[in-house]
């Protein structure tokens, strides 16, 4: 689906290639599982029959994405004033050496896309999407669907959203390596402009999510197109 993970996972890759990518690709399956199996045991409830009404989680996860986005908007400004001699020399940077220089600085591995470990962008990817109430709603919904047609039959379930979440976790693989083959053909100054696109599509997530829980945007939309 088109959203805040698939967003990150594909600049997640152009940035830092193939492995970044499913290294997050591997934490948004983590993620995808654990939430399954909270629906599963009846543990997801506490958020509600639709998470994306539960006001606290939506305004949480809107200010997570929003400080994501707002990261990765202002990323080449942060490169520029870390090394304004040459500013492409911080995009090339030895993940190692970039490690030493912003060891105090260890919240741009999390929410920017600076050079990390793979635990990193695993954690990254999790977090990411756990945080996203929309994949709470997707996830919790099938599982009463498919669970409610195949009650008390264990083996149908596991194996239907089994290979639910291996297709998906191929799926982001996939995009890994085709953002990952780009790396090498893109420029530099058009990866920085697109972290500008990409940042802001981030926010615009977050405002939703947070504007949502007081108004309801869909019911404008409709007003808007009568």
């Amino acid at each position: 689906m088109f959203g805040p993970a698939f967003i990150v996972l594909l600049t997640t890759s152009l940035q830092r290639g193939f492995k970044a990518g499913v290294s997050f690709a591997v934490g948004v399956f983590i993620s995808d599982a654990l939430i399954l199996t909270l629906a599963w045991f009846g543990l997801s409830q506490f958020l509600g029959a639709d998470p994306r009404e539960n006001i606290y989680f939506s305004i949480i996860g809107g200010i997570v994405l929003i400080l994501f986005g707002a990261f990765t908007f202002f990323k080449s400004s942060f490169e520029r004033k870390e090394n304004p001699e040459n500013e492409e020399s911080q995009i090339l940077l030895d993940a190692s050496e970039y490690e030493q220089r912003s060891s105090s600085k260890l919240w741009q591995h999390f929410f920017n896309d600076a050079p990390s470990r793979s635990y990193v962008y695993v954690l990254k990817g999790l977090f990411l999407n756990v945080m996203n109430p929309g994949v709470w709603f997707v996830w919790i919904t099938a599982m009463v669907t498919f669970g409610s047609t195949y009650a008390g039959k264990a083996g149908p379930v596991a194996l239907f959203f089994g290979s639910t979440l291996i297709t998906a976790f191929m799926f982001d693989i996939l995009k890994a390596f085709i953002a990952g083959r780009l790396k090498n053909i893109l420029k530099n100054k058009f990866i920085h402009r697109l972290n500008q696109i990409i940042g802001i599509i981030l926010i615009a997530f977050g405002v939703y999510l947070i504007i949502n829980n007081f108004y309801d945007l869909n019911q404008l939309i409709d007003q808007i197109n009568l």
